[in-house]
């Protein structure tokens, strides 16, 4: 392989790796509806709810953050679901007011 096919296809290669960082960190609240049944009752959670919850573990923070959402990531079914499927409960840093 030529050099500049080399750096080509590493620049792609550090492309795609930035582009698939940047989606896997983003945040949707509607990913959040796997667990909703567990959020609102009592119900268990499921296996799919607790994957869903270690994939946006990065989330819950700026969940806590929005006032149209910590009352479903702050509620007690909440803390409960996120402790069953032994995810630890974040300490978020509060911005100054």
């Amino acid at each position: 392989m030529s050099s500049p096919r080399v750096a080509v296809c590493i620049a792609l290669l550090l492309l795609l790796g930035e582009a698939r960082d940047s989606v896997s960190l983003t945040c949707n609240p509607t990913d959040l509806s796997a667990c909703g049944s567990a959020i609102t009752s009592a119900e268990p959670p499921s296996q799919r709810c607790c994957s869903k919850l270690k994939e946006l573990n990065h989330c819950l923070c700026p969940y806590l953050k929005n006032p149209n959402l910590q009352k479903f990531v702050n509620s007690p079914n909440a803390r409960k679901l996120i402790s069953t499927c032994g995810i630890p409960i974040p300490k978020c840093q509060l911005e100054p007011s």
